[in-house]
């Protein structure tokens, strides 16, 4: 009866082990697939800044020949 309790609990040790690698394994992905949208999300609009200082600084640079 002990040996059968052991194996159980071995068993189930087992068991618990594999879930709790296979639930830190899903978690990382999703933190990892997060982390990539949260990138390109940040690169948009570091891109959009960029191209809306360039604008105006053309626009600005323009109203200065315009005005020489």
């Amino acid at each position: 009866m002990y040996d059968e309790f052991k194996q159980k609990c071995s068993m189930n040790k087992d068991t618990y082990c594999e879930q709790s690698k296979k639930q830190s394994i899903a978690v990382e992905e999703a933190c990892c697939e997060q982390s990539k949208k949260q990138r390109k999300l940040l690169e948009r609009r570091l891109e959009k800044r960029i191209h809306s200082e360039n604008f105006l600084c053309l626009a600005h640079d323009e109203k200065k020949t315009r005005k020489e």
